[in-house]
């Protein structure tokens, strides 16, 4: 899945200790404190010394840290419903498994989405 991710979550990633460097996806902080994309950095006059301030991973290496640093899986399955379904499993104290259904989740992204932050808001 090569979809980015949110700023939203890149901000929760941030938090929970995501220190994976994704070079070019990412947003920056000018001089002047405005926290720009990096893609919208050469319209910025001091582009050149903005810092980075926040990755912005694929959700996939989301998936992926998740698991190899918390031990929390993951995964989606579609509904019969032109729907997604989104399952978050932790396997670190006691196997546990939250499933989110909803009309809103119509595509893969949404589900690992939904997922991703239920993972960083409530299992970290």
């Amino acid at each position: 899945m090569n979809t980015l991710i949110t700023f939203e979550i890149a901000e929760l990633l941030k938090e929970k200790g995501w220190n994976t460097n994704t070079y070019s996806n990412c947003w920056v902080k000018t001089l002047d404190g405005d926290i720009i994309h990096n893609k919208d950095r050469k319209s910025c006059p001091e582009h050149d010394r903005s810092e980075q301030y926040l990755m912005q991973p694929k959700i996939v290496d989301v998936v992926m840290w998740l698991w190899e640093t918390h031990k929390i899986w993951i995964s989606m399955d579609r509904g019969v419903e032109n729907e997604f379904w989104g399952y978050v499993r932790n396997s670190s104290n006691k196997p546990e498994v939250i499933i989110m259904n909803s009309s809103e989740l119509k595509t893969p992204a949404a589900a690992y989405t939904e997922g991703i932050l239920y993972a960083l808001n409530n299992l970290i």
